[in-house]
């Protein structure tokens, strides 16, 4: 027979697509309110305007943010060449002496969302694309999480947490979340499969579920991030591996099943994978890539408080990003690799699970997010495990802030029902409104956190016998303004005259029709830039 769900809620047990749609809408307007500007008012969810305080713009403007260089750099250079070519470029003549285009994954070449977005150009597409990526992870996320059984506002709650979490955010506009995104809908696979009767094991139903694993699999590779697709991957096979042993049904078929559907996923990929592969072998990256010593990256442990306060030591969004230096705080971690934040609510929310919850899936997932942590902080010396292990001593392992958000995730849609279930009649509890909110960045930050306690203490003490969608509207509602919070403006709006703009020197170097390379003294006209101005440069960034 196929496994209980790790949930027991009256709830979860109900059927109704109606409920189901809800749900998809309410996570779909959410991320409509964090992505609205990029998507209804004609501008680009891109952070191009940081090229302006170069030559040959020299423009006084402050960038909206300076660490998302490489999409500025690189990115978005690479997707000009792709539009302006209108097809698939192998290759591009516009930096050096000419290098692959395919072969630099980076690109995405081939990924869906771009194919479908393509005819719009880079601009346009920006904010469509974000949203269609924060979508499916977070519908993908409420599928997962109501095979597990639990019930639709807490997988809502799980789906909202993940779309919106620090890495989601943080590397929207990279190619990381291209791959981060198919987490859910593979383990939603995996765990499918393990619901089938033993006698469906080579059945139709089967074969469909594996293909549509390999499917997602293959556009896990598409995404164009070698490094998280590692991650996924792993995820994804420790995934199975607990499944397997905790089934009891040891069918070597399920192996075959997994191996099958990787391999395939992967021979579907092949177009962007073999280039990739040849380039990165006879290019300099293996020397590169070795020299930086991935393997020793981590955070330091006192940035473990911005889990609860994510910008204490200030954002490239907001300012105050020299408070590290004015507060003599020794970690120097960049912000964008030190930031997983999840909320403060679904963080209580998940211990809460761990605390009361007593099934297999709360035990697997708070061990994943256990190990991510140590291994992100390096609280324990397994960067020297690591530095010895192949492909994985390669990739930088704080990155793992991934599957943190997805665990965190899915351990507070837990705590979120075993909360409701364990509800019993304690004193109405009196919540004081503030009157005016001052606007200091951390002061910000101190009222969330407070808030989301207060939050916590009325979901817990809320009477079982009052209206229930109360204390449910109280947790969404304060979790999404929460993140919309962390999130609004870290991945900024321009407008299209921001968006490299070309200058008197630029057009009078677009009239010469002959042979050249334009060669650019320290920061003038920045490595790659030139390419979306049809120029090519000698030099790559």
């Amino acid at each position: 027979m196929p496994e209980e769900s790790a949930s027991t809620h009256p709830e979860a047990k109900s059927s109704g697509i109606g409920r189901d749609i809800f749900c998809v809408l309410a996570l779909a307007a959410v991320v409509f309110l964090l992505l609205h500007e990029s998507l209804f008012t004609g501008k680009g969810l891109v952070a191009a305007d940081a090229v302006l305080k170069f030559p040959p713009w020299n423009r006084d403007v402050r960038p909206s943010n300076f660490l998302l260089a490489d999409q500025y750099w690189t990115f978005l250079p690479t997707q000009e060449l792709m539009h302006r070519e209108k097809g698939f470029p192998l290759w591009n003549p516009y930096i050096c002496c000419g290098a692959p285009n395919l072969g630099a994954i980076q690109g995405a070449l081939f990924f869906p969302i771009r194919l479908l977005l393509a005819p719009l150009g880079p601009f346009n597409a920006s904010g469509p694309a974000a949203f269609i990526k924060l979508c499916m992870a977070g519908w993908f996320t409420i599928l997962y999480m109501r095979l597990l059984g639990v019930t639709r506002p807490a997988a809502l709650f799980a789906g909202i947490v993940f779309s919106l979490s620090g890495f989601m955010i943080v590397w929207l506009g990279h190619p990381h979340v291209n791959c981060a995104m198919w987490l859910p809908l593979l383990l939603w696979f995996v765990e499918k499969s393990f619901r089938l009767e033993p006698g469906e094991l080579n059945s139709r139903r089967a074969f469909r579920l594996w293909v549509g694993f390999a499917l997602a699999y293959a556009c896990l590779i598409l995404g164009g991030h070698p490094p998280t697709a590692i991650h996924v991957t792993l995820v994804v096979m420790t995934y199975f591996g607990f499944r397997f042993f905790c089934s009891g049904q040891y069918r070597w078929q399920r192996i075959v099943w997994l191996a099958g559907a990787i391999g395939v996923g992967l021979l579907l990929a092949a177009p962007q994978i073999l280039p990739f592969i040849e380039y990165y072998r006879n290019s300099s990256s293996p020397e590169a890539v070795g020299a930086l010593k991935r393997w020793s990256a981590h955070i330091t442990v006192p940035s473990l408080i911005h889990f609860l306060l994510p910008n204490a030591l200030g954002s490239p969004a907001l300012g105050n990003e020299d408070m590290p230096t004015r507060l003599d705080w020794s970690a120097t971690d960049n912000y964008i690799e030190r930031t997983g934040y999840v909320g403060i609510l679904p963080l209580f929310l998940a211990a809460y699970g761990v605390a009361f919850r007593r099934c297999k899936f709360t035990w697997f997932f708070c061990g994943l997010v256990a190990a991510s942590i140590v291994v992100i902080y390096d609280i324990l010396p397994f960067s020297l495990v690591l530095r010895v292990l192949p492909i994985l001593s390669n990739v930088d392992q704080t990155r793992l802030f991934l599957v943190v958000g997805f665990g965190v995730a899915v351990l507070a849609a837990f705590g979120w029902d075993e909360l409701t279930e364990r509800a019993r009649s304690y004193r109405r509890a009196k919540i004081a409104l503030l009157d005016a909110v001052h606007h200091s960045f951390l002061i910000r930050q101190v009222l969330l956190l407070g808030g989301g306690l207060v939050a916590v203490v009325v979901l817990a003490i809320w009477p079982k016998r009052w209206p229930r969608w109360v204390p449910m509207v109280l947790g969404l509602g304060w979790t999404c303004a929460d993140l919309l919070c962390f999130g609004t403006g870290f991945n900024p709006s321009i407008s299209r005259e921001l968006y490299y703009p070309s200058t008197p020197a630029i057009e009078w170097l677009k009239k010469d029709d002959s042979l050249f390379r334009v060669f650019g003294g320290g920061t003038m006209l920045p490595p790659n830039t030139a390419q979306v101005f049809g120029l090519s440069d000698a030099r790559a960034g």
